[in-house]
């Protein structure tokens, strides 16, 4: 899908919260102490339920790092005095992080690449030779055709989707990279984030009015395929056992920073994530994947918060719904 898309071995990634309101220049910096006191704080592990959340808890945060969590109580003694937010009747989960990343072989990045394997080996050769032409007739668009015929029940498919399922490593599929080639997707630059954006910036992006590639008909009829039967082969993965880390791999192909998160989000519950692996995804398997002290809401974590309105645990939606925000323990205005 050009030269740009490929997977690459950094540590970058985007914490989402700063692009989900809009920031002012101003912020509030406290040296010493925060407590968030009251709300509910999301457990947001992979296999985490429900009887782990922590009901009207407590997130102690110092120097920009989380010091102590747990129910709160008028009984806490604290040797400092903290800055008190007040999040009773609010849910708590992390910031989240749209990553992009391949570190020591622990995530697979795109479906199209990591499902090469499916492919015959002559095929697979010369999609390796030639990656990234963007002609129907080149290697890879041979390769995307196969791809987007295959029978998902077929026992090449299963066989990778167990081998997927059970190997000890995260798939990021960037699906928001086809977004804009499915059926009835959203106009991107309709989201009040899209003011935030500089048109110019993005890579292959969308018309503004119709919210569409401006592709040929053949060309798009292609793309389309092609999404529809990503999202077939991520159902047979994520069945079989496949975890999954967020990526958007904005801003190539029409993503957009902060937007396409999202829908990724919506493609991951599309594929059949429960709500608490979506936000599993883009928190806390990055800490089991790659080590990072990101992604939970736990001793010793970084402070990167999300304080929401509403439980996004019953409508995905509701990530957007940010009250107050925190990034490293400092609350964004």
């Amino acid at each position: 899908m050009g030269k740009r898309i490929y997977a690459k071995r950094t540590l970058s990634h985007l914490l989402l919260l700063l692009m989900l309101t809009h920031c002012s220049q101003k912020s509030e910096t406290y040296e010493e102490q925060i407590m968030i006191k009251g709300g509910l704080i999301i457990q947001t592990g992979w296999n985490s339920t429900a009887d782990e959340d922590i009901e009207n808890g407590f997130v102690l945060i110092e120097k920009g790092k989380i010091k102590q969590v747990g129910i709160w109580s008028d009984t806490i003694s604290y040797p400092k005095k903290p800055k008190i937010i007040d999040a009773n009747g609010k849910y708590i989960v992390p910031g989240l992080i749209d990553g992009f990343a391949v570190i020591n072989n622990q995530a697979f990045v795109h479906t199209t690449r990591y499902s090469l394997d499916i492919a015959p080996e002559n095929m697979a050769k010369s999609v390796a030779n030639e990656p990234f032409s963007d002609q129907l007739d080149s290697p890879k668009w041979k390769y995307y055709q196969y791809l987007s015929s295959i029978d998902v029940t077929d026992s090449v498919v299963l066989k990778y989707a167990k081998k997927l399922g059970s190997a000890n490593s995260h798939l990021m599929p960037t699906l928001s990279l086809l977004y804009l080639d499915l059926l009835r997707h959203e106009n991107p630059w309709n989201d009040p984030l899209a003011d935030l954006i500089n048109a110019n910036d993005i890579n292959n992006r969308a018309d503004k009015v119709s919210g569409n590639h401006n592709y040929s008909k053949e060309v798009q009829a292609a793309y389309t395929n092609l999404a529809l039967k990503v999202l077939e082969l991520e159902q047979q993965y994520y069945r079989k056992g496949a975890k999954y880390l967020t990526g958007s791999a904005c801003d190539v192909w029409g993503t957009m920073p902060g937007i396409s998160l999202h829908t990724e989000l919506e493609l991951l519950q599309k594929i059949g994530l429960t709500d608490r692996q979506i936000l599993a995804s883009a928190s806390a398997n990055f800490s089991d994947a790659f080590g990072w002290k990101k992604g939970k809401i736990a001793e010793g974590y970084d402070a990167d918060i999300l304080i929401l309105d509403e439980n996004p645990l019953e409508n995905i939606e509701n990530l957007k719904k940010i009250n107050i925000l925190l990034l490293k323990g400092e609350v964004i205005s």
